[in-house]
């Protein structure tokens, strides 16, 4: 749930955010211009992990592989972005 929770604050009011399993999440962004803007929202997903996390009293820290696919206006395949 700590992670869920950080990850919610950086987001933008409408984009989704799913947990697929124990440690696998989905962050769905509408509304995105260009892939340098998804490439900011996927530095605010990095940086609100940064931190330590407190676990049952140990702190303890996390990181994240964060990939990117990005469909602009009229696009027929997602294009990867090399984050």
């Amino acid at each position: 749930m700590a992670v869920a929770g950080r990850l919610s604050e950086v987001l933008r009011p409408g984009d989704t955010l799913a947990r697929l399993s124990g440690d696998e999440f989905v962050v769905v962004c509408e509304d995105v211009g260009s892939p340098s803007q998804a490439d900011v929202i996927a530095g605010r997903l990095d940086a609100a992990l940064e931190g330590p996390l407190a676990l049952s009293g140990v702190e303890v820290r996390i990181s994240a592989s964060i990939g990117i696919a990005f469909a602009g206006q009229g696009a027929d395949d997602p294009s990867p972005v090399a984050r």
